[in-house]
């Protein structure tokens, strides 16, 4: 059974279009950030967090985006 890739191309714009996506993908991004933080990828998580670029560190970019 083959799938035709405009078919799946199609899926992701509808997905993408759709107003609560951003809600998705946003939770997602939480919830994998959650997971992360518990396991032991934590310290290497939280010093990619705290890694310079520029004057700010990435949590500060992240955050700063994020309003």
């Amino acid at each position: 059974m083959t799938v035709d890739p405009h078919a799946r191309a199609s899926t992701l714009c509808r997905f993408l279009e759709a107003q609560s996506s951003a809600n998705l993908v946003l939770m997602g991004a939480a919830v994998l950030a959650l997971l992360i933080d518990n396991t032991p990828l934590a310290a290497p998580y939280d010093h990619l967090l705290d890694a310079a670029i520029g004057p700010l560190s990435l949590s500060h970019w992240i955050n700063d985006g994020m309003l």
